[in-house]
């Protein structure tokens, strides 16, 4: 195995953060356990647009009539939409506005999804934004606190996949639970090819007989049978040795020729064709296997092949512009950061569960990302870091609907009802650890397991 494949399996095996021990997760989460159960199998995908989004561009707009870009509006509102300098205007889908960089992701998907406005990230810093989204507590300093919700919901509905929590570009943590739960990390769909794919040049069986019986020895002897970190690394050994027998990689290479991958007529051969036609058309896949169209033809694959049941991805990234790039390359990137989504989720609307339904019935896909951009353009024509927020949620167990908003004046977060979805001065305003025991929720998980202390956002269930 090359360096690359070590370092990316060794990263596996001990998860994103480092090893952990199994002490107080035993009762907690075992009890959670038993009260888990939905009656009907889930699956989760986080997609991650890294760098921080501009909202008036996707997913909270405001009405070019209304919030024109005339000085005197600009210093009314504390907003300034940018369009009139893009040259673009936001859709009404249903009465309701979208940005006007959503790509693909049409009037059709809308319809089925929910939007959560006027979110609160109270952080403006990149790693304490993404962290918080990712485990749904504020970090200490920007050390994030607790497990990451895939890592959670991994360990719930995922166990018995070949890969539990498997994760593109973005990080993962695991404070609270066994090794099996911690997430595969990898750079690139290539990179998870060169994992799950035996490596050449290989050794004659009588080598590797004689390496296996060497390691088994040393595992035996009494102090690696004491030792947590061996017996960890062993079973994720175990594990990826599995993955590897049973050629996975096989289902991520989207490069190589069919002939050579699949035998003539097979089922394996049609169903890669179907996915390489659906995300690639014509040209076929990027050479560039960590463009977000290639991983969200990876999590489509992982899923429905049932390598694993949750899944994080970079849908976007390069959203960080703070100069004029804002207007050359900011759209662009959302653009094609919502049409790797889109395609992900029509595909999973077209194809059949083996249970019954469509596979996007069953999948919840959840948008994010760290913060919004200012709600106005700095001197340098770029937008800079603002705390408001906003997600979209599509797929099974979300109920269709905007909930929340932002505020007419500088797009401050507003409370709702966490019932109705509806602003109320009475209400909360809604944080990432909402949106996660949301998720919980839909996973069967009734109890606070991960310590959010906060209700789910019930406006979003169905």
């Amino acid at each position: 195995m090359n360096q690359l494949s070590r370092r990316a399996l060794i990263r596996g095996m001990v998860g994103g953060c480092g090893l952990f021990g199994l002490s107080g997760w035993g009762h907690h989460v075992l009890g959670s356990l038993a009260r888990a159960s939905t009656g009907i199998n889930r699956y989760f995908v986080f997609a991650y647009f890294s760098g921080g989004w501009d909202l008036l561009l996707c997913l909270d707009p405001r009405d070019p009539d209304r919030f024109t870009d005339e000085d005197d509006v600009i210093q009314r509102t504390q907003i300034q939409t940018g369009y009139s300098i893009l040259g673009v205007r936001p859709n009404s889908v249903r009465g309701v506005l979208f940005g006007p960089f959503m790509g693909e992701f049409d009037s059709t998907l809308l319809e089925r999804s929910a939007v959560v406005r006027g979110m609160s990230m109270e952080t403006l810093t990149h790693e304490v934004g993404r962290r918080r989204f990712l485990t749904g507590k504020a970090p200490a300093g920007l050390q994030a606190r607790g497990s990451s919700a895939s890592t959670w919901l991994a360990f719930h509905v995922s166990r018995a996949n070949p890969i539990p929590n498997l994760v593109f570009r973005v990080e993962s943590f695991n404070a609270d639970l066994p090794p099996l739960a911690s997430a595969l990390i990898v750079q690139s769909v290539g990179d998870l090819v060169q994992i799950l794919n035996p490596q050449n040049p290989t050794l004659p069986s009588f080598h590797q007989e004689l390496i296996h019986s060497f390691l088994e020895e040393q595992l035996n002897c009494p102090r690696a049978r004491f030792s947590t970190t061996l017996r960890k690394a062993r079973e994720a050994w175990e594990r990826m040795q599995s993955n590897v027998v049973r050629r996975l990689g096989r289902l991520f290479d989207f490069r190589t020729p069919l002939n050579e991958l699949y035998p003539e007529n097979s089922t394996e051969r049609r169903n890669m064709e179907e996915v390489r036609r659906h995300f690639f058309g014509e040209n076929g896949a990027p050479w560039d296997s960590s463009e977000p169209i290639v991983q969200a033809a990876a999590v489509a694959q992982a899923l429905i092949n049932g390598v694993s049941s949750v899944i994080t991805f970079e849908a976007a990234r390069g959203l960080d512009t703070h100069l004029n790039n804002w207007r050359t390359e900011h759209g662009r990137r959302l653009a094609q950061g919502w049409t790797a989504v889109a395609r992900l989720a029509k595909f999973l609307s077209q194809k059949d569960h083996p249970s019954g339904g469509k596979w996007l019935d069953r999948t919840t896909i959840l948008c994010f990302s760290e913060f919004m951009r200012t709600p106005y353009l700095n001197e340098r024509g770029g937008r800079d870091h603002w705390l408001t927020n906003a997600c979209l949620l599509i797929g099974g167990g979300i109920r269709p609907r905007v909930i929340g908003a932002s505020s007419d004046f500088g797009m401050a977060p507003l409370p709702v009802d966490l019932e109705s979805g509806a602003l109320s001065p009475t209400g909360v305003v809604i944080r990432p650890e909402h949106i996660i025991r949301t998720l919980f929720e839909l996973a069967g998980i009734s109890e606070d397991i991960a310590d959010l202390r906060v209700p789910p956002l019930r406006a979003l269930l169905a």
